[in-house]
């Protein structure tokens, strides 16, 4: 690591708006740098700020297409050796995503926003969708295509080109985060859905725990490590109460956030994660469902 326990942390210069909510309000540095994993090389500090209005922390200045594609070679999600064991994982959640989508519309257009290796597209594709997929790595878009989907490889959904109000659909499972500028993705995702039409989002439900680590580890290397370590190198967080009010000032209706979004099945989980959906669960039943504190979260908003 270059820097060392004791060095202050020096922030770019703070962002002109909050990424998330939009507002032209005071930002703060957050009190951390990302340690952003990088192939052959130490891994990079990122900036992150903390909004004043809706409370979200964000990396800025975002880091550049190269070093987003250093880390890309040290993920597993993106080696194509292990691409059916993920896919296998995600199984039982992209049936859920399907079966609920089923439950309020019948089959239409549906865009996959990082839709990876394809494997979504092609379980859409059986339920009866007219999927199409919009992926930033290059790889992993040519082996979606291979499948036979309309897969469009970019950094930035606005230059895919589609027509206002095309989607019926638009699924976001662990892409979200990634978004450069999440404000104008989700405004991107209203405009580009009929009405009525539905965005569904897996999202990691980790504002509360981040906040609560910030508070009791001490600044410096450490809590950059333990930070980075829960962030799993994605660039915003906010609780999901700040992101419901974000999608009804954008329009969205009958916003609903459903706990136990597993990535992979509990039996292969580790036990500190299964520990973490334990004690979210009984957090939840106890609360009438008033806190949902569980790590990965299944969000579903219509479009008015």
């Amino acid at each position: 690591m270059k820097r060392k326990q004791e060095e202050p942390i020096t922030p770019a210069l703070p962002p002109p708006k909050c990424l998330l909510c939009g507002e032209h309000t005071a930002t703060s540095p957050a009190g951390f740098q990302q340690l952003y994993p990088q192939e052959d090389a130490d891994p990079v500090s990122l900036d992150w700020w903390e909004c004043g209005a809706c409370k979200a922390w964000f990396v800025y200045p975002v880091p550049e297409p190269a070093v987003i594609e250093r880390y890309w070679s040290t993920v597993a999600w993106l080696d194509p050796k292990q691409e059916s064991d993920i896919a296998t994982g995600k199984g039982a959640l992209n049936r859920r995503i399907l079966n609920k989508l089923s439950s309020c519309m019948a089959p239409a257009r549906l865009l996959d926003f990082g839709c990876n290796f394809g494997r979504f597209l092609c379980m859409a594709r059986e339920a009866g969708w007219t999927a199409t997929g919009f992926e930033p790595n290059k790889r992993a878009a040519e082996v979606a295509c291979s499948k036979g989907f309309d897969v469009h490889c970019g950094w930035f959904l606005e230059h895919a080109v589609f027509p206002d109000e095309y989607f019926s659909a638009i699924i976001a499972t662990d892409s979200f985060y990634y978004a450069w500028d999440p404000s104008s993705t989700l405004r991107l995702f209203y405009r580009l859905l009929k009405p009525g039409g539905v965005l569904a989002m897996r999202l990691s439900n980790k504002r509360v725990v981040l906040g609560i680590v910030r508070a009791l580890t001490p600044s410096g290397l450490t809590r950059d490590a333990t930070i980075s370590g829960i962030l799993q190198a994605q660039f915003h967080s906010i609780s999901i109460d700040q992101l419901t009010k974000i999608l009804r000032r954008l329009g969205f209706d009958r916003i609903a956030f459903e706990p136990r979004a597993m990535t992979v099945r509990a039996a292969v989980m580790n036990a500190q994660m299964r520990a973490a959906y334990l004690v979210a669960d009984l957090v939840h039943i106890a609360t009438l469902s008033m806190v949902n504190l569980s790590p990965g979260v299944l969000l579903y908003a219509r479009k008015n």
